[in-house]
């Protein structure tokens, strides 16, 4: 009888921790998937700027060809890249 009541208690603290670890597993996965969401909200931000820098690169060359480029084309450039943008 003294064997039946350790098996009883081996496996009240068994089946209690496993559902402790399995809360805390579900927690972990909570907390990975939001960052997971917030690094692909930041990588669709950093992609959209850097076409937009790609554009602006591509009309600076642009200007730059048709021999029409001055220092405020230039400046106009890096401003535009610290300027921050709308969308």
């Amino acid at each position: 009888m003294d064997s039946f009541i350790h098996a009883e208690i081996f496996f009240v603290v068994t089946t209690v921790s496993i559902i402790v670890l399995s809360i805390g597993g579900i927690i972990s996965l909570i907390f990975i998937i939001k960052i997971l969401n917030n690094i692909h909200r930041i990588s669709r931000v950093i992609h959209t700027e850097s076409n937009l820098i790609t554009e602006d690169i591509q009309q600076l060359r642009e200007t730059a060809h048709k021999g029409n480029l001055t220092a405020g084309d230039i400046f106009h450039f890096f401003r535009g890249l610290f300027k921050r943008r709308g969308g």
